[in-house]
């Protein structure tokens, strides 16, 4: 005889609890039934694989992807819980009429297991009186993590567009959790890597805007930078401020790296596109951006020079 697998114990999160082969009297510690194939989180205690049938016609019907998109549904910010267990029902049943024809009656076995997941999550059927309570907050607290994730991203870059970042955040946090990660673990893991793809995405591209401070006193410059992977093309725009009115203005092109694991950026200048005049020259820079690249903080090259500090321009 096989030892069956260990079931972690109800944590209130999770949606199904191992309700398909065991008795309805529903507790807060439930082993797998025998039909049991694996030990995954996607369904939870309830197994993701089945089996339908017994003796020669045995087979297993796999319902980790319904469980999976049901879990994802459930974390997306904004989602109707209703139409979320309509769509996981839709997908058993899916995935029932792929195992078997219909003229085969294992399909009805199938789609009758396929209820009583439905049932579990959508409060439905006898099993539904059971599980009501725990699916709808289970709905509600994966609706609640979601948000936090949002708030997060929102308090680190303003002006990102959260929305388009939505099932990034449900992947991350289903993902995560089916892995065994805690809640307060999952949120802070798919901050940081929905972060991280941020600022992958948007670079250092854009316009920057700060200032400078050479022999000339402090000066006003806009960095417009355009970058390709490691290569940096920029415009160095520079402009007298209300405290300094007398430097004249001028354009500089500038060529360089930038390094998106350590966020170091090295300028060196090529030539005026717009010269302030003729004793005027063009000193190269570096610096570095901070984490969320909203900032940047360097120095001149040049003994006659210091700082150069620049914010992100924001569309």
């Amino acid at each position: 005889m096989a030892m069956r697998p260990n079931v972690p114990k109800y944590d209130g999160r999770i949606i199904l609890r191992g309700l398909i082969g065991v008795s309805l009297s529903f507790s807060p510690q439930v082993t797998n039934p025998v039909t049991a194939l694996a030990s995954t989180n996607w369904c939870t205690s309830s197994p993701d694989t089945i089996v339908i049938g017994d003796g020669r016609a045995r087979q297993n019907v796999d319902f980790s992807s319904a469980c999976r998109g049901h879990d994802i549904c459930y974390f997306t910010i904004g989602a109707d819980k209703a139409q979320c267990d309509t769509a996981f029902r839709n997908n058993l049943g899916a995935i029932c009429h792929q195992a078997f024809d219909s003229n085969v009656p294992l399909r009805g076995q199938c789609n009758l297991n396929a209820d009583l997941y439905y049932n579990a999550v959508s409060g439905s059927g006898v099993v539904g009186t059971i599980t009501e309570g725990i699916a709808n907050r289970s709905f509600r607290d994966a609706q609640r993590e979601a948000n936090i994730v949002s708030t997060r991203l929102v308090e680190r870059f303003p002006g990102v567009n959260i929305e388009q970042h939505y099932q990034t955040i449900a992947s991350q946090l289903a993902n995560r959790q089916a892995n065994g990660e805690s809640v307060t673990q999952s949120i802070d893991n798919a901050v940081s890597t929905i972060a991280a793809n941020i600022i992958a995405a948007s670079g250092i591209n854009g316009q920057w805007i700060g200032s400078y401070t050479c022999g000339q006193g402090r000066t006003g410059v806009t960095l417009r930078i355009h970058q390709e992977e490691a290569n940096v093309t920029a415009e160095f725009a520079l402009y007298p401020l209300p405290e300094n009115p007398n430097v004249p203005s001028g354009v500089a092109l500038f060529r360089g790296t930038f390094d998106p694991d350590t966020l170091e950026m090295n300028l060196q200048g090529v030539r005026w596109l717009q010269s302030p005049g003729s004793n005027w020259v063009i000193v190269d820079f570096s610096g570095r951006f901070d984490s969320e690249l909203r900032s940047f903080s360097g120095r001149k090259h040049s003994p006659n020079c210091g700082s150069i500090n620049l914010v992100r321009r924001e569309n």
